[in-house]
Order: structure tokens, then sequence, then C-alpha cells
């Protein structure tokens, strides 16, 4: 496992003909200020295809079982930082200062998190990772063992979004990977827990009004006339299905290496700089 964040900025939406207009000065904010940075935007047929060509059919598997989009974008982030590494942030997000004013990509821990303001969960609009960082096996492997254990995604939970591939599965699996149940802001308190495992913990603001910001487009955009996709409303039209939609392969990341340098294309659209 490499210790050093590559310089590449992750972004996915739905499709490039169908981005809003409220996103692209957002997009822009994170162009403009990391011109030395790869950009890669990563469309739905553009993340189904990585799950193909980088990982065991079982996670493919277990996203096409995914009900919602922004499930699927949950999962597919974890999954292209654990494969190629970088900074992954939400279409919906500002960057407030440039990555390398805030991140040393040569020398920093190979996983830069935050907690979120709410104080129960670590964020996960916003993530900067090292290749194959092992807290990212974690949370796929943890993703895989619920909706297992469920037999399929249980859309009758009042919260299976979040518990299934959202920030509390995240947070779960952080707090898995450094043995602790505490919540975020005590861990973050406790640099011993997190310090010598590759993990570096910011507090609330810095990625949410410091360093970036988040606009929760969800909330704010979902009746915008551009018809921007949220997945509130995905989930109440999804929430009538309370069938469990099943998976029976199995997902392990533990000798899953893949290969350490690939020489296949990076999925998405890239605008280098």
């Amino acid at each position: 496992m490499t210790t050093q964040i590559p310089r590449i900025l992750w972004q996915t939406y739905k499709s490039t003909s169908l981005l809003p207009p409220e996103c692209m000065p957002c997009i822009h904010s994170w162009t403009a200020q990391n011109p030395i940075w790869e950009y890669r935007f990563c469309t739905d047929n553009d993340m189904e295809a990585f799950f193909g060509d980088f990982f065991p059919p079982a996670m493919l598997d277990l996203y096409s079982s995914m009900p919602l989009g922004v499930m699927k974008a949950d999962l597919w982030r974890y999954a292209v930082l654990y494969e190629f590494g970088g900074v992954y942030s939400d279409i919906d997000t500002v960057c407030l200062e440039p990555i390398e004013a805030w991140l040393d990509v040569a020398t920093c821990a190979g996983l830069q998190l935050a907690c979120e303001r709410d104080r129960v969960h670590f964020c996960q609009w916003t993530i900067a990772a090292a290749p194959r960082h092992p807290a990212l096996a974690r949370v796929l492997e943890l993703i895989g063992e619920r909706v297992r254990a469920d037999g399929g995604v249980d859309e009758s939970k009042p919260h299976y979004v979040h518990y299934y591939t959202g920030p509390g599965v995240w947070t779960d699996a952080i707090r898995q990977y450094l043995g602790s149940g505490a919540p975020p802001p005590e861990i973050r308190s406790t640099p011993g827990l997190w310090r010598d495992r590759g993990i570096e913990i910011h507090p609330g603001d810095f990625f949410d009004g410091t360093k970036v910001k988040h606009l929760n487009a969800s909330y704010h955009w979902r009746d915008s006339p551009s018809g921007y996709s949220s997945w509130q409303y995905e989930r109440k039209d999804a929430g009538k299905m309370i069938m469990p939609r099943p998976i029976e392969s199995t997902l392990s990341l533990s000798s899953w290496t893949g290969s350490e340098e690939t020489t296949r294309d990076r999925p998405g659209t890239s605008q280098g700089h």
C-alpha cells in the first residue's frame, strides 16, 4: 500500500448531458484552483464499467443490487479511491482553497477524514485517500456484509441509505478499523487511536466551511427547474418497493490486491490541466 495521495480529483453524476447548471460553478471551483490535478468525471455508465473492469464479479453484483443512484455513487467513491486514490468530492461541493494548501500529498496520512457537524458521522462527501487504504477495503466489505445479512437492500429501513452505503456504514467501518466505538469527535480528540493507522481526522468545519463547502443539493436543489436528481425524492419512490433486492455472491478484499500499478485506463472523462 502506497501512502502517497495521487493528484486525481473524482466526481460523478448521472450523465454529462443531465448536469444541472447549478453544478457548474462547483466543478469550476475544483478545476480552476487545482490546475495540476487530473480531473475525472464519471457517469453512471462509467461507474458500472469500472466495477466490471477493476473488481471481482461479486463487487459488480453488489453495485447492481443498489436501488438508488446515490447508493451506487456511494459504493463507487469508496471503490475508486481504493483502486486509484485521489480526492473524491460530491458534485455540490465548492473548493474554497486549493487542495495542496491543506494537503501535502507526498507526506500526509493516507486517508484524510473530517467529522460531520452532526457529531455522529464521519464526512463522506469529501474524502482524500491513497490507493489500497485498508479502511476503504473495510467499508466495501462491510457494505457487502450488511446487504447479504438482510438478503438484499431492505428499503423498509428508515435510514437505509445511510445504513448500507452512506455516512452510517462509512463511520462504522472507520470505527472498526480503528477499534473504537466512540463518536467521531471523541476519536478525533484521541490521536493515539488514528495517528499510527494511516489516518488524519479533521474538525467538522474542515470539509464544510473552511477548505470545502457542502451545498446540500438534495435539499436545496431538489425543486430546481433544471431537474437535479435528489436522492431524497428517489428514496420516497423506491420506498414503495419493500422487498429486498437479493444478492448472493460474497465479497472479501482481504486477499484482493489487484494490480499494484494498473495499465488500464482510469474511468470517466478526463479534463487534464
